[in-house]
């Protein structure tokens, strides 16, 4: 059931992306898996945001961290909720759920998962903080952790964050250089949403 929502979703198909996640979020709850109740909630918030309808996205994903175990890995869900905040402009909430992401990401030793949020704070910093200082150490930290976690499509994004953080600053020169780095890793990685990124920064 939760394959075929994906598929039906990467097909466009939303009503049966949505069936299909309910089927999976009810058949869990009667089996009493809280771990695949809690995957299929979170997933329902991502439907939810994708809609750009934020509470329900949020009263989705909140539930999926009800489901969790302490021991669990919470990366993606704090980081769903942290973009959440940040998308309603909620800023405080949404530097808190990100900082919680990374905590979760080192204690559970998801270093892809550390990779993505730390991007993610970088351009929260970046493009809603304007804090150019502090996004710069930041991204820096996760063009690191990406190299050292084979996350190729994580790397280029940071660098190409980067470039973004240079043409804010209106350094041209150094935008250009971490475009140069970025785009050989971000056509390896053959990443859409990279690629798209990589655009926007070459023009």
């Amino acid at each position: 059931y939760n394959r075929l929502s994906i598929v039906y979703g990467d097909l466009g198909n939303k009503e049966l992306k949505l069936a299909y996640a309910m089927k999976y979020l009810n058949i869990n709850i009667k089996r009493n898996n809280f771990k695949e109740i809690s995957t299929a909630y979170n997933g329902l918030g991502v439907y939810y945001a994708e809609l750009d309808n934020y509470d329900k996205a949020l009263e989705y994903y909140l539930k999926s961290i009800d489901y969790k175990k302490s021991d669990e890995d919470f990366t993606s869900t704090y980081g769903n909720i942290a973009y959440n905040y940040q998308i309603t402009n909620n800023y405080n909430k949404a530097d808190e759920y990100y900082n919680k992401a990374i905590d979760s990401s080192i204690k559970s030793g998801n270093y892809s998962g550390l990779c993505t949020i730390k991007t993610n704070l970088g351009s929260f910093n970046l493009f809603k903080m304007k804090n150019y200082a502090e996004a710069d150490r930041i991204l820096n930290e996760a063009n690191s952790i990406c190299q050292n976690a084979g996350e190729i499509s994580g790397q280029a994004n940071s660098i190409i964050h980067l470039g973004f953080s240079s043409l804010e600053q209106n350094n041209i020169e150094s935008a250009k250089s971490y475009y140069n780095q970025a785009k050989p890793l971000a056509l390896k990685s053959g990443d859409k949403v990279i690629l798209e990124n990589l655009e926007t920064l070459e023009n």
